[in-house]
């Protein structure tokens, strides 16, 4: 299908990514209130022997959060049922 490639070696993947090259590590945690499960996170404020992380990278003025309230979400509620998105779509 050519979804992926690979393995690679180091040097095959530098070549690969022209240079650009970060690698993040994956860990495991406990799942809240889920004993014996885990969930995967994926560290992207690690920075290693690099001079900077994944994150470190991300222009936060272009991608700025926002936080939702209880309102905004009943108000999306709502204008989905006076507007079912299927209408809404082209």
């Amino acid at each position: 299908m050519g979804r992926m490639s690979g393995p690679f070696t180091w040097d095959e993947l530098k070549k690969e990514a022209h240079g650009n090259v970060i690698v993040s590590p994956l860990g495991a945690m406990d799942k809240a209130g889920e004993p014996g499960k885990l969930r995967i996170i994926r560290d992207l404020s690690f920075k290693g022997r690099a001079p900077f992380s994944v994150n470190d990278k991300i222009i936060k003025d272009a991608f700025t959060t926002k936080w939702g309230t209880a309102a905004m979400v009943i108000d999306l509620v709502r204008a989905s049922y006076y507007f079912p998105l299927s209408i809404l779509s082209p």
